[in-house]
């Protein structure tokens, strides 16, 4: 016989209180721990990093940010992408709950 069972999904604000400064992701509400993927994904990411960081300082363009920077995509998703970049504009105005 089949049972019905109800999944409770964890919110991005359940799971920061639960797992903060981890290295974990909250993916449709489930957690979960980003795949190593090993050297040459690393070497990439730190090239991509540099170059990135370059260009923003050279044109004072905004922030660059590693991997230890997580991002609410919705109130059941955060993920932390290896690389990322906030603008001037859209630094000032966002609100930082989770730092």
């Amino acid at each position: 016989m089949y049972e019905s069972r109800s999944v409770v999904k964890m919110t991005v604000d359940d799971f920061w209180k639960t797992y903060p400064f981890q290295p974990y992701e909250l993916v449709h509400g489930e957690v979960v721990k980003p795949e190593t993927l090993g050297f040459r994904y690393s070497v990439v990411g730190m090239k991509v990093e540099a170059k990135l960081t370059e260009f923003v300082e050279r044109f004072d363009l905004g922030e660059v940010f590693g991997a230890n920077n997580g991002y609410k995509l919705s109130k059941y998703t955060m993920r932390s992408p290896r690389v990322s970049f906030i603008s001037k504009a859209k630094w000032q105005r966002i609100t930082h709950p989770y730092s």
